[in-house]
């Protein structure tokens, strides 16, 4: 947050080289972070939040960069070209094994999934200069994507049938509001966007009396 007369000044006197000014908020999970909360939590609540607020305020400079960015699951762009691929097969797997472990205990199993991300920039009375370009960026990605599955309890309970639920839920939101005397004044091009993606894709599956169950107790 820039406050009320805050200025950030990277502008040289006349004849000389002035400075780049890059403004970056990041709210996102961990690798281990996605990995752990699809493994263990059969219910998994996540929002990620980022912005940047500025009010009466002056941003000055050669070139001018904010940019802003939420995501409720690591992308893993800096693993390989491939693994974004490998890492989505990955995770699906591993949301697998926490309903495996309850599946001996219980017939009843799923997983509850709502992720939430909103990136948002606000300008209100701020002045913009740069000698070169300005952009300013906000963009969200979220995801709830996995898999859950039931098996055949191995504990004897008088119920025979089993029951997996899977429910998907995300929200991605990204803003850029420009209020008030708010100027951008630039000598290359001036970029304004915001970018969201949202994925849901939920799979249940159920195997009653499988090879790896030791009961074939299951009619439903």
């Amino acid at each position: 947050t820039l406050a009320s007369g805050a200025s950030i000044l990277a502008n040289a006197a006349s004849g000389g080289t002035s400075g780049k000014i890059s403004i970056t908020l990041s709210d996102e999970l961990t690798a281990g972070e996605s990995i752990v909360g699809d493994l263990l939590s059969p219910v998994l609540v996540n929002s990620r939040v980022a912005s940047f607020m500025a009010s009466d305020a002056q941003i000055k400079g050669e070139q001018v960069t904010i940019d802003v960015s939420s995501a409720t699951q690591t992308r893993w762009e800096d693993v390989g070209e491939y693994f974004d691929d490998i890492a989505d097969q990955l995770l699906g797997t591993l949301s697998e094994i926490a309903d495996i472990a309850l599946s001996q205990i219980s017939p009843l199993t799923g997983q509850v999934k709502i992720q939430k991300a909103t990136s948002s920039v606000q300008l209100s009375n701020v002045a913009i200069v740069a000698q070169g370009q300005v952009q300013i960026t906000a963009q969200s990605e979220s995801n709830s994507s996995f898999t859950t599955v039931g098996i055949n309890n191995k504990v004897p309970v008088p119920l025979p049938f089993l029951v997996n639920i899977g429910y998907g839920e995300t929200l991605a939101q990204a803003t850029i509001a420009l209020d008030g005397t708010t100027s951008i004044m630039a000598g290359g091009d001036v970029k304004v966007s915001t970018s969201v993606e949202s994925e849901a894709s939920v799979s249940s599956r159920v195997s009653g009396n499988s090879r790896i169950s030791n009961s074939d107790s299951v009619d439903y």
